[in-house]
């Protein structure tokens, strides 16, 4: 049933899942189902749920690509570090469109990610975009939005 839920939600799109472990004993068998409880007091948790997008097509040529993610406080302090850091495999095509092999997903509803969050992304060395994920201009650049996730396929 739950391996059904899954690959449902994957089909529609989802980038994460939540679950509430109700009763506290069925916290075992949702952290072997992928779940990382991320509230220990009410038990809640969440699952990424990966989504690859292919193989590099003829033609597209390799891109290096970092993005990460950082606290608000990193416009104020240079030495804050980041969050995250994520080098996926990605290709660019005749366009100038950046595919990435994988997405890209964060689950944002823990404290240290609750006070904003900057992304920063980086291609073939060019820092082409660095402020607040919620920003309109961040959908330009790729950054999507779903409950308590951001997300990107492609810049």
């Amino acid at each position: 049933m739950v391996e059904h839920c899954l690959k449902e939600a994957h089909n529609k799109g989802y980038s994460i899942l939540h679950v509430g472990c109700a009763p506290p004993e069925s916290r075992p068998f949702s952290e072997r189902m992928g779940f990382t409880i991320h509230d220990e007091e009410n038990l809640f948790g969440h699952k990424i749920l990966h989504r690859k997008h292919g193989d590099r097509p003829g033609g597209a040529r390799t891109a290096s690509v970092e993005i990460r993610f950082f606290p608000e406080r990193k416009k104020h302090d240079a030495t804050t570090v980041p969050l995250a850091t994520f080098t996926p495999n990605a290709w660019q095509d005749k366009d100038g469109l950046i595919q990435l092999a994988e997405r890209v997903t964060v689950f944002t509803d823990l404290p240290e990610w609750r006070t904003g969050l900057l992304v920063e992304i980086v291609v073939n060395g060019e820092h082409l975009y660095f402020d607040r994920a919620k920003d309109e201009e961040a959908e330009n650049w790729g950054i999507e939005m779903e409950r308590h996730a951001f997300f990107i396929d492609r810049i």
